[in-house]
This record gives C-alpha cells, structure tokens and sequence, in this order.
C-alpha cells in the first residue's frame, strides 16, 4: 500500500491534524532552533506543542512521570496502570514515541495490541501525525517515505520503522535494516474473554517476555505495558505480580498507578477532571464498573458469596414475622464521597431470612436519619421492631442528629447501640455465607430493581479477603443477622407523639 493506497478515513485524520498544528512563518531560524531545545528538554511543553488536538488539558504530573522514565533508561521496563480516560494510549503511544524519536532514542518501534487489527489501528493515530502534523515537518522534516508507508508496518524518510502486532504473533525478524526493536509498547491488549481464561493468560505473559522482549536490540530495550486493571488476573496483573515485586531492584520493573481518585478522594489530573466531576461519574456506574475502570480495583464476582445464591420473594406482612431488626452502619465520614452508609431491616419467620428493605447510598448523616424515621413512621403500632446501630466514634454525631429530628417529628427512634466485640470484619461477613447457599435468604421481590438493592448486592458480591470494595453494605447485614439470630426480641421504649404514616408494607 502507497501513500495514495491509504483510506478514507486516514486521510481525514490527516487533513484533521494539518489543520490544528499551524506554524509560526516568521520565526527565524535562530528562534526557532532554541524553541526545538526547549520543547525536547520539557515532556509536556512538548506533547502541548506537537499535539495540539490532543492536549485540550494541561499535561498530568503523571504523563510526565513516565515519558522521563522512559527517556532516563535506554532499558526501560515498566508498567503504566492508569484510569479510563487518562489519555494513558495517547501518551504512550503518541506522545512518548515521537519525543523520544525527536531525541534520536527511537530507530524501529512495535506496537502490541489485542489483535493485529486492533495494533494498526493504535499505530495509525502516531502514522498520521508523522504524515500530516506541520509543526512536525516544518522542524523535523518530511517523514513520508516513497515506498514503504503502509498501514500497520512503515518506515519513515529518516529510517524510523514502526510496526503493529497482534497478540501471539510472532515478532521474529523484525527490524529495520541492522536496527532490532527498541521500543514496545502493549496497549490495551487485556480483555475479559482472555482473562477468565488461566492458561492463555499464562501464555500471553510467556510470549511477551520470551518472544516479545527477545526481539530488542541489546542495551536498547524500552518496554511499556498500558492498560487499567480490568481482572485480578490479566496479563497486567501477572506481569505486576512478576516483575514489579521482584527482590533484586536491578531486575524490577518501574510500575506507575493512577486512579481517577487519590486516597483522599481527590482528582489526579484536576486539571481535566474536577472532583465534582469524577464524584458524579462514581453515583452513575455501579460499583463494579467504577471500581475496575477508574480505580485500578477489579472485583470479582462470586468469591465468597454467589450471584445465583440472591433469592427474591414477596414479603410477608410486618406482623407474621417473629422478629423483626433494622441495622444502622453509618460509615464514618459525615460526606456524601466518603463511605455508604447502611440501613438493613430485616426479618426472620422460621428458618428463613427476609431482607424487606435497604438503605445503601454515599451522603450524609441527615438524609440516612430522615430516611430512619419514615421507615419507623411506617411501622404499625402493633409489631416490634429492633433497631441498632453500629458503634463508632462518631455515634454521639449521629445521635445528636437522630434527637434533633426526633424533636422535630414529635417522636423518638428507640435505637440501641451494638456494644459486641466484634472479631475482624470480613470473618463476621463471611459467617453469613452460609445462610445465602442454603436457601434461607430471601430479598423483597418488590425491590427488585431498586437503587439501594443492586448497590446492596454489588458490596455483598464483591466480599473477598483483602478486597479494598466497599463493604458496609454486607456489615450491616451481618449486624441484623446477629440480632435477628442471638438477641431476644426487647419491648421498645415510649415513643413521644403520633407516627407518620408513609410507607406500607
């Protein structure tokens, strides 16, 4: 395929790209040299200037982090695990290779992506800014060539080769003229097919440090995997796991982690995202999508508790139930982005567990305590019902709320305190299990396609030891459970006033 061969849809991108990087005519040639020493001293002012149409945000800490790794150490071998949405491919696959080929680090390049189809086009956005990007021309030359400039394999004027692979293939014999690859990237070559698979995850990992990296040019060896972490145990996971912990720091590998959020619930590029945004983005997914493509945290279904265990019935009446508890875990951040909190009632007739309503959202202390005194309003006066609450430091807070709006209402929420000693969490949680694959759990069908249920069932699926998931969800079923199971049923104090009536059940 000729330059003349290439697509449609090549050429826009070209005509694209040409219109977006025009060129100071009368800069002198002075000028223009100290701009080009400038630009290849400093990553982002670079990337700014030769992609304009990409950089609509000023460059993140974390682009620059890994483009100098890169350049720093001709034998480079890292990691970069990166949110959805943080420009990871655009940067490694555009910006780093054409900086460090403007540095004359870079003479034959292979770009790895799920399938051959999918590499071409990964390699193609980097092809036609070399074919197209005026800025890039007017300081580095023209970088067509005549006869080899194809997509998916070409060789630039100045003797550069770039070629795209899939996943497997064999990568023996590349090169260009007596130069070997001195930069691979694998991008985006994880997928949920490949990653339930075991043995092929293995493979994958075997091709690319025996076939893949065997192919570098000795003493010029940058390789880069891009990619978020989708599974536990993708190709990016087991080459962490490999390579990253490895004893010996000569032989360990550089590893870059970048959620959307840091610890303290802050935006890592703000520049581009703002923290209202990304808190808005987290309300709208479910937490397993949330979790695996912005926080590097992929959640496993079915580890301790199972998907086909969730049961759902109608629900009996209040007062055909032999007891009755509602669960308060309130999290411990009084902030609509820190923890859930919690609110489980639950009922038990015979050997079965009824789950009858839940309250599971990121907000504050005054919406779960309002939502606390319709439930309790809607209660008929004539079934008992126990209410507890998870301690924490921060129960005199909630308290306080709960006495304020009792006043407010004309009645008080007769709300006990949980004062066991609790062992560790997960072991509590875990003892659940056991109900749910007997059968003796039931969920309100009436809820079935209610907010708070499926958040309530994404945190009880993704319960596993170690999991950084949120959890207080399953916590406060435990919590009710315990009461339900171990506590005898206590006539509640005098309530002051008349009850609300809002809901029925």
């Amino acid at each position: 395929m000729s330059e003349k061969d290439l697509p449609p849809s090549f050429e826009l991108a070209c005509l694209a790209i040409a219109k977006h990087t025009e060129i100071d005519l009368k800069e002198s040639s002075e000028e223009k040299t100290a701009r080009i020493e400038r630009l290849q001293n400093n990553y982002a002012a670079f990337f700014e200037y030769y992609f304009p149409m990409y950089a609509t945000a000023p460059t993140a800490e974390f682009h620059v982090s890994i483009a100098n790794a890169m350049r720093n150490n001709k034998n480079f071998k890292g990691i970069f695990e990166a949110f959805r949405g943080s420009a990871k491919s655009t940067h490694a696959d555009i910006g780093i290779p054409f900086w460090l080929m403007a540095l004359g680090e870079l003479k034959c390049m292979i770009l790895v992506g799920q399938t051959q189809e999918k590499a071409i086009r990964l390699l193609a956005g980097l092809q036609a800014q070399l074919h197209s990007n005026r800025r890039i021309i007017h300081d580095y030359g023209k970088q067509v060539s005549s006869n080899r400039w194809k997509l998916g394999e070409f060789v630039t004027r100045t003797g550069c080769a770039f070629y795209a692979l899939g996943m497997g293939q064999s990568p023996r014999g590349t090169r260009s003229e007596e130069h070997r690859p001195d930069l691979i990237i694998m991008d985006d070559c994880d997928s949920k097919k490949l990653n339930k698979n075991p043995s092929l995850v293995r493979e994958a990992v075997e091709w690319a440090l025996d076939d893949l990296m065997g192919c570098m040019d000795i003493g010029r060896e940058r390789f880069l995997i891009v990619n978020n972490r989708i599974s536990k145990h993708s190709i990016l996971a087991h080459l962490h796991d490999m390579m990253v912990a490895k004893k010996d720091e000569k032989y360990r590998w550089y590893h870059l982690k970048v959620n959307a959020l840091d610890e303290h619930g802050e935006s890592t590029w703000v520049e581009k995202y703002s923290n209202a945004y990304w808190h808005e983005k987290k309300e709208m997914l479910v937490l397993r999508s949330w979790e695996r493509e912005y926080m590097n945290n992929p959640i496993e279904e079915g580890t301790v508790f199972k998907h086909e265990w969730i049961k759902w019935k109608e629900m009996l009446p209040l007062h055909e139930y032999e007891k009755l508890v509602v669960y308060v875990d309130p999290s411990f951040k009084n902030t609509k982005h820190s923890d859930f909190k919690a609110v489980k009632f639950w009922g038990k007739r015979g050997k079965e567990l009824h789950l009858i309503d839940a309250f599971v959202r990121r907000t504050d202390i005054q919406v779960m305590v309002n939502y606390l005194y319709d439930l309790y309003s809607s209660i008929p006066n004539d079934v008992i019902v126990d209410f507890y609450m998870e301690t924490n430091f921060l129960q005199d807070i909630i308290l306080s709320e709960i006495d304020k709006v009792g006043r407010e209402r004309n009645l008080q929420l007769p709300i006990r305190e949980d004062r066991r000693k609790k062992p560790d969490k997960y072991k509590r949680i875990e003892a659940t299990a056991p109900y749910y694959e007997r059968g003796c759990v039931f969920y309100s069908q009436e809820k079935m396609n209610a907010p708070d249920f499926a958040t309530a069932i994404e945190q009880l699926l993704a319960t596993e030891p170690g999991s950084r998931a949120p959890d207080d969800s399953p916590d406060a079923d435990e919590g009710a459970i315990y009461m339900l199971l171990h506590k005898p049923n206590v006539t509640l104090d005098a309530i002051i006033g008349e009850r609300e009536r809002k809901y029925n059940y």
